[in-house]
């Protein structure tokens, strides 16, 4: 498989961005488990990665009018469709990212591949 290429220089403004941000303990820890997984499939540093789910889970909250602080108490279905639309959200802002274009189907099947690890029922 073709190694996904990113603009390193929007990759950098993340990382530097997701700094400055102030979470909670309950999205920290959203943040942080699921960054552990897209870091297996995404050849981005996990400050970077923790970046873009932060901005998709924001962009989720705001589109939805939903506050993902009670996210662990839905029920599974409901919080599998959330992973999946977050997961698309962040789809379109890494794909903007990507220094070929043509690697679009490569960044979908990594995206893919870590949210159904993520929705793995725990062994």
């Amino acid at each position: 498989m073709t190694e996904l290429l990113f603009n390193k220089n929007e990759i950098e403004e993340v990382e530097k961005n997701f700094q400055k941000l102030t979470l909670n303990a309950i999205q920290r820890g959203m943040i942080a488990q699921a960054a552990q997984i897209y870091v297996k499939y995404l050849p981005i540093s996990e400050l970077a990665i923790k970046g873009f789910i932060s901005f998709a889970m924001r962009d989720w909250q705001v589109q939805n009018k939903v506050d993902l602080a009670t996210y662990l108490e839905w029920p599974p279905e409901e919080q599998a469709k959330t992973v999946w639309a977050i997961a698309d959200l962040l789809k379109v802002r890494l794909t903007k990212l990507l220094i070929e274009s043509e690697q679009e189907p490569i960044l979908e099947k990594a995206i893919n591949e870590a949210v159904n690890q993520a929705l793995q029922p725990p062994k």
